[in-house]
């Protein structure tokens, strides 16, 4: 087959064997949640785009929230540490139970901050939502309002 790169929009596959002369095995890159296309080139070229070589990223995770309480009048800056954030401030929505944070800024798939809204009292999951997929709920995604 002589594989000599494997890619998920344009980014390099982290690695991949050659299983027989029509598969191959791959390791996908990290990215945001999310559909990929799946381009393979050898000596004689690059795959071309099609529907079949699409690639499915799972939804984002979050692993941390720094600080870990508030105010309830909000207007805490907090830092989301996870997987899967689209980049920018609109690729990832950030909520604090059903509250929608603001200023939201992803600097990396695995970073964002945000700017926590008013809530009641209490403790909440912060969700993070990608291209239609939201984080499940972790132990490590909480935020206490005070």
């Amino acid at each position: 087959m002589g594989v000599t790169a494997v890619r998920f929009d344009g980014v390099a596959a982290g690695a991949y064997a050659t299983e027989s002369a029509s598969a191959l095995t791959a390791v996908s890159p990290p990215a945001p949640a999310g559909m990929a296309d799946v381009t393979v080139t050898t000596p004689n070229g690059t795959s071309s785009i099609s529907f079949n070589d699409r690639f499915k990223f799972g939804p984002p995770t979050i692993t941390g929230v720094s600080p870990i309480s508030g105010p309830a009048a909000g207007g805490t800056n907090v830092a989301v540490t996870g997987t899967g954030f689209g980049l920018g401030t609109t690729a990832t929505v950030l909520r604090f139970g059903s509250a929608i944070a603001r200023g939201v800024e992803c600097s990396a798939i695995t970073t964002c901050t945000a700017v926590a809204p008013a809530h009641e009292a209490g403790t909440v999951n912060v969700k993070a939502s990608v291209a239609g997929q939201t984080s499940p709920k972790v132990p490590a995604d909480q935020f206490t309002y005070k």
